[in-house]
């Protein structure tokens, strides 16, 4: 069975390499790939500000003692993720990324987002499985050694052939 997730995630590169193709045979390759490095590069300078203005708002808010507002978070983590998806290379990404940049479709956005669950993002990892060690349990006698090496040391031990 096939995820949602994993579907997108297939989708999302073959539909940004078709979108490279049809971009090259209309401008240019030169061109294409000049305005990809600038996207790139422009996303790349907005992810630090961004995702320091989530943090920041998100702590300021937690060391006010209040529950931090969904409305605000929500709307920085969605101009993270605008920034983000600006730093990835396509202009499929790109062209997510200024909507997410633009406050009405941001807000139309928000609901969507904040109904996501953590739990949805997270699975747990499965359980390792338990090895089990093989331990040999002697009785010894409290009468007398058991072998001729009982009552040597660690260095006789070492030093003797057994």
């Amino acid at each position: 069975m096939f995820s949602t997730r994993a579907f997108i995630a297939l989708l999302v590169p073959v539909a940004e390499v078709f979108t490279l193709i049809r971009v090259v045979d209309i401008v240019g390759g030169a061109v294409a790939v000049l305005a990809l490095f600038a996207l790139s590069a422009l996303g790349a300078v907005l992810v630090r500000p961004q995702g320091s203005m989530a943090l920041r708002s998100l702590a300021d808010s937690l060391r006010g003692g209040s529950a931090p507002a969904s409305d605000r978070l929500a709307t920085q983590a969605l101009r993270f993720l605008a920034a983000v998806l600006l730093a990835v290379p396509g202009f499929i990404t790109a062209g997510i990324s200024a909507a997410l940049m633009v406050p009405p479709i941001r807000a139309l956005a928000r609901p969507y987002f904040q109904s996501l669950e953590a739990e949805s993002f997270i699975r747990p990892l499965p359980r390792s499985r338990r090895s089990a060690v093989d331990v040999d349990i002697v009785d010894v006698d409290s009468s007398g050694p058991a072998s001729p090496t009982a009552n040597q040391g660690p260095a006789e031990l070492c030093a003797s052939p057994l």
